[in-house]
């Protein structure tokens, strides 16, 4: 009966995890660990802030356009790494993923596995593709984008992460959404480029999920801003806790 049930739910996980997919894409209109993370204290924003909240988001939307008119494309390796047992080894994965801006597509290609862990760790790379090609979406991407529409913003202060200054601002969802965020996002203060967002999910996407946390984090590649590192911790009732880790590395951007 737990297996029946931890593979129904695995289903509604990654449907719940497009959010983390979505995030990062253009529109035109601190990692999770066994403990979770609490960021250092924002410094407050004076009650005169020369920039507000929403005006940050839009400037945000607008380098996420500007961004991706820089390529055709890119392809970048992934690391998967899926734990549903802290006694064994991670299960992991090795593919790499090719972006074309032009047609919205994205294709992936399987280059090695490693390691044991059941049925639900073998699922999880199938199910992470097939939602992370449905986010690319027009009605996923309104359903679940960082958009005046979905959220109310609230300017937190700013913060440095890795020396690199930000705004931080806080994600109020404006209805009890699986697709939306309860959480932070972090915006550099000079070209207000997105570099991490992080928080649980507003609205638990099914009975037998307790939680689910993400994080993800962008680094700078020859000026732009792309997915570094995703962390995602789900608490999946009558099975335990279900991690994953996807690492992406050696970007090769098409002009």
């Amino acid at each position: 009966m737990r297996r029946v049930k931890s593979i129904g739910a695995i289903s509604i996980i990654f449907l719940t995890l497009a959010p983390a997919l979505v995030v990062g894409q253009a529109r035109k209109s601190v990692a999770y660990s066994d403990d979770k993370v609490v960021a250092a204290p924002s410094t407050p924003v004076p009650a005169a802030a020369p920039v507000a909240a929403i005006d940050i988001v839009s400037k945000m939307s607008d380098r996420l356009v500007h961004r991706d008119k820089q390529f055709s494309g890119y392809t970048v390796n992934r690391t998967y790494e899926v734990v549903s047992d802290e006694k064994k080894p991670p299960y992991v994965v090795q593919s790499e993923m090719t972006f074309n801006s032009a047609a919205r597509a994205k294709t992936f290609k399987l280059l090695s596995k490693s390691g044991t862990g059941g049925t639900i760790p073998n699922m999880v790379y199938d199910h992470a593709v097939t939602v992370e090609k449905e986010s690319l979406s027009v009605t996923a991407g309104k359903q679940s984008g960082i958009t005046p529409e979905n959220y109310e913003f609230i300017l937190r202060g700013q913060e440095s992460l890795g020396g690199i200054d930000c705004y931080v601002l806080e994600l109020k969802p404006r209805r009890n959404d699986k697709m939306l965020l309860k959480g932070r996002i972090w915006i550099t203060t000079s070209n207000f480029d997105l570099v991490r967002v992080e928080g649980a999910t507003a609205k638990s996407p099914s009975i037998w999920i307790k939680r689910v946390y993400l994080v993800r984090q962008f680094q700078d590649i020859d000026g732009l801003w792309l997915p570094k590192q995703e962390d995602w911790t789900v608490d999946v009732r009558l099975y335990g806790q279900l991690k994953v880790k996807i690492k992406h590395q050696d970007y090769r951007i098409a002009k």
